[in-house]
């Protein structure tokens, strides 16, 4: 289900508006949680009239912040991970060989 029709309404689903709108689930998602963004439940799927997800997306959406962020986040996944510190042995004990 990608598009519903009700009553003269169009809904879409997330994956949906991902699709049309270039903004990511992860984005989409967070807006409904926080409220920025209406949203009707229907069993598992999330749906969003067109015309609100373009009124968020001319509100609250920054393109070249997101591109930072996801910049970043790949930086971040490319980096190799920090050297583990060696585990602290308590005050008195003393290891046998």
């Amino acid at each position: 289900m990608a598009v519903l029709k009700v009553a003269g309404i169009t809904l879409i689903t997330i994956r949906e508006a991902e699709k049309r709108y270039g903004v990511s689930h992860d984005t989409l998602s967070r807006a409904v949680k926080k409220g920025l963004l209406k949203a009707i439940r229907v069993g598992k799927y999330c749906l969003l009239e067109p015309k609100e997800v373009a009124r968020w997306k001319r509100k609250y959406y920054h393109p070249d912040y997101a591109e930072r962020t996801r910049k970043r986040w790949e930086r971040a996944k490319l980096a190799p991970s920090e050297p583990t510190k060696p585990e602290k042995k308590p005050k008195g004990v003393v290891e046998s060989p």
